[in-house]
């Protein structure tokens, strides 16, 4: 009995077919029988190689997953490739593909891109070539996805390549099995260890986002006002000023109003990344006074009372201004902190810092009577800015528009005779003052346009 139970085993293990809980090895197909695949190193644009070489080790790795292809790594790719002295390199095509194919003796070949677009915008997108018939059996499109996320689109464009449902015997858990020319198995850090070191060594970056560099090319105009400009008057030695101190008055307009003279123009050169960025600004600008009324107040200083007989006293009146009674002429360096949303139009705001070089003259105010000069003198100037704006994506590049406002404060000096108040008598004319300092808080408000590069 015991013999006959033994002899029949094999026929009962013969009908009720394998065990259940049978190795995946057990069923999947060898290596000779499976689809020979290779993947062609993913086309960068607008993206950095390294990036699109780790793209393109995460689709070996979906490929390699699925269990039913022969996929030829990298290193034995290049190796081939090198001694057929055959480039790889923006390789894009059928044609291409079907040639290298051929080469590498595979029946199917890959061939793809990854792009970054405005906003850190990704794009994979992939060919299926037969290389028997040369032909684009299937072409797929990821989009949206992120660096940190990568694996997840490879393995979704893989699938709309060859279909939704795994290959028969995949197993992503499956040991791999390297065969000769390719492997067999699943296994992501096994089948591209340099391709690991890329992507740890960008980690960091993965989690802010890569910054896109711009330049952009600018325009715009705008207005101004000054809040307050004051001018305090002192004099040297005067014999009949024996009551008179060093300190005069101080004179204070405001406000004043001024216009461009020239539109506003500037370079700005910066990086964008996932929510925020920052630039640098050099910019041009200048404006002047309008026609107009001011409010003037003259403050006397100490000893200032009395002075040849005559009295300065505390006056606040209306004085008429002619136009070009002052001129500004900038020259700007700023640097800008931004946040913005994300998409094709991205909205963003922020706030900067600005260093400038002003230049003043007028058309009223005279340094050297006896010359007949006029007054123009530099000054430095420094200000905060806060730019609100929006930007949004054409082709090669963006158009941007942008509000701004400037709170600036600047300052100058200027000596020898000046008659200050062209139509105003409110010290004796024997009055010389010889310095004069000057300084001024004035606003700008700016609406710029312009266009810009992405590289």
């Amino acid at each position: 009995m015991h013999k006959g139970f033994s002899a029949i085993l094999p026929v009962l293990a013969l009908a009720l077919g394998p065990v259940p809980e049978g190795r995946a090895e057990d069923t999947a197909k060898p290596a000779a029988e499976k689809v020979g695949i290779a993947v062609l190193d993913f086309d960068p644009q607008n993206a950095p190689a390294s990036d699109a070489a780790i793209v393109t080790e995460y689709v070996r790795q979906a490929l390699v997953g699925r269990g039913d292809f022969r996929v030829v790594d990298r290193k034995n790719m290049s190796k081939t490739l090198q001694e057929q002295a055959i480039q790889q390199t923006g390789c894009t095509s059928s044609e291409c593909a079907v040639k290298l194919g051929k080469v590498l003796n595979v029946q199917k070949m890959v061939v793809g891109t990854y792009g970054i677009m405005e906003g850190n915008f990704r794009v994979l997108t992939a060919q299926l070539v037969d290389v028997q018939t040369s032909q684009i059996e299937k072409s797929a499109k990821e989009k949206g996805f992120q660096v940190s996320n990568a694996d997840e689109a490879a393995e979704s464009l893989v699938a709309k390549l060859f279909g939704d449902a795994a290959a028969p015997g995949s197993s992503s858990a499956a040991t791999p099995q390297p065969v000769e020319g390719g492997y067999s198995g699943a296994a992501a850090a096994a089948i591209a260890p340099e391709a690991a070191a890329l992507l740890a060594s960008r980690r960091s970056t993965a989690r802010s986002g890569p910054v896109a560099s711009y330049l952009i090319f600018y325009g715009g105009t705008g207005s101004a006002k000054v809040d307050s400009y004051n001018a305090t008057y002192s004099t040297g030695d005067c014999s009949t000023c024996s009551a008179l101190t060093t300190e005069v008055a101080t004179w204070t307009f405001s406000p004043m109003t001024l216009r461009n003279d020239t539109p506003d123009f500037g370079v700005r050169f910066g990086g964008w990344g996932r929510v925020a960025g920052g630039d640098l600004d050099l910019f041009y600008g200048r404006r002047f006074t309008t026609e107009q009324t001011v409010q003037m107040l003259v403050t006397p200083g100490e000893g200032a009372s009395n002075y040849s007989g005559s009295t300065l006293s505390l006056t606040r009146t209306d004085v008429g201004l002619s136009a070009r009674y002052l001129e500004i002429t900038t020259f700007g360096l700023g640097g800008n902190l931004l946040f913005h949303s994300s998409g094709r139009v991205q909205f963003y705001g922020g706030l900067g810092l600005n260093v400038m070089l002003n230049r003043f003259t007028s058309d009223w105010i005279v340094e050297d009577s006896a010359k007949g000069s006029l007054l123009s003198r530099y000054g430095p100037g420094f200000g905060g800015v806060l730019p609100i704006g929006f930007r949004f994506s054409v082709a090669g590049g963006f158009f941007y528009v942008e509000f701004r406002e400037q709170v600036v404060y600047s300052f100058f000096s200027s000596t020898l005779n000046e008659s200050l108040m062209p139509s105003s008598a409110l010290v004796t004319s024997t009055f010389v003052p010889e310095y004069v300092k000057r300084s001024l808080f004035y606003n700008v408000n700016q609406l710029l346009g312009g266009f810009g590069f992405s590289f």
